[in-house]
Parts: structure tokens; C-alpha cells; sequence
């Protein structure tokens, strides 16, 4: 595990190197505010580094909060890789590697890392002055593999859905790289 580790990190510091000037877009799901009137809060805020015309790494922080479950809580990251391989407005979203740190009371330990995977098809819409808008239908663990750590989640949060629809909304800009010829 920690070699995988040490080589997405080397990935995420040699990819853009050759990139002009990278885009990075930060955002948030503006559907997570559903959860001001429901039982389960999901915040979702994201990364999303453009390595070139075709692909990007997202780096997305999730916080799953529940109200009334024993006040269960699940904070969950990873590194994501978006595919264009049409435009630069659709794409195919897949995670190299998802984990996130479980609290609960119900569950039979207190305190639990789980390893997970998403994979999810979004289209993005770009307005002036650099601001996007991200449409995204995401699937949680499309293969089955990780079925008892989505079950454990299942059972801590009153709405835990494994296809969830998101509207990420931010902003794009240009981030000046050190190899860059200009100036």
C-alpha cells in the first residue's frame, strides 16, 4: 500500500511538469445542501488539476454527517482521473484510489478506515470570467468488489445512495508553472 501511495504522489508532482500552464478548478456540490433538511449532511469539495486537453486528476474531500444515527460521521478523499475522450466537456471519472475514515457507534468498531471506488460520467458547462458548472452521475462501486464497506456505510447513514447525482459549481484558472517559456 504505501508503494502505491508513493507512486500516485509521484504522479501528481511529475504529470503537470510538462503542461504550459495547468488549469486547476475548485468547487462544491451544490445538491449536498439537501441535507439541511434531511437527516444525512454530504459535503463534497473538489480539485481538479488539468494535465492536458484530455485528461485531469481530481482530488475531491467528502464529509457525510448524520443527525440522527448516534451522529455517525465519514470523511472520505482520494485521486480520481477524468478522461475527455471526446471534448473538453464530457468525461469519464474513475478513482485510482479512495479512502475515507468511518466513526460510528453502531458499527463494531468505533473507528474504521474503508477502501472504496467511483466511477462516474459528468459534462461540464463553462460561463465567462472562468466560472464552471459540472453536471455528474456517479457510481459507487459499479463492480461489487467493496459491497461490505458500502453495506457498513448503508447501515451508519439514514441516506447513503450508491448513484449519486452532483452539481459542482466553481471556478477555473490558470496556474503559472515553473517550466513554463513565457517570461
Amino acid at each position: 500500500m504505501r508503494q502505491v501511495f508513493l507512486l500516485l504522489l509521484l504522479l501528481l508532482f511529475c504529470l503537470p511538469l510538462g503542461a504550459s500552464q495547468p488549469d486547476l478548478f475548485l468547487s462544491c456540490d451544490l445538491l449536498s445542501l439537501d441535507g439541511l433538511w434531511k437527516e444525512t449532511w454530504n459535503v463534497r469539495l473538489e480539485a481538479q488539476l488539468a494535465l492536458s486537453d484530455q485528461f485531469s486528476l481530481n482530488l475531491p474531500l467528502t464529509l457525510a454527517a448524520e443527525s440522527t444515527y448516534a451522529g455517525s460521521s465519514y470523511l472520505e478523499g482520494g485521486v480520481f482521473l477524468a478522461y475527455r475522450p471526446f471534448s473538453r466537456r464530457s468525461y469519464l471519472l474513475i478513482s485510482l484510489v479512495q479512502a475515507g475514515y468511518l466513526e460510528s457507534y453502531l458499527c463494531e468498531e468505533e473507528h474504521q478506515v474503508l477502501f472504496l471506488h467511483e466511477m462516474g460520467l459528468g459534462y461540464r458547462y463553462a460561463f465567462p470570467f472562468g466560472l464552471q458548472v459540472d453536471l455528474r452521475l456517479t457510481v459507487r462501486d459499479p463492480n461489487g468488489v467493496f459491497a461490505s464497506e458500502y453495506e457498513e456505510l448503508a447501515s451508519c447513514f439514514s441516506a447513503y445512495e450508491m448513484v449519486r447525482l452532483s452539481l459542482l459549481v466553481g471556478w477555473s484558472f490558470s496556474v503559472p508553472s515553473p517550466l513554463s517559456k513565457e517570461g
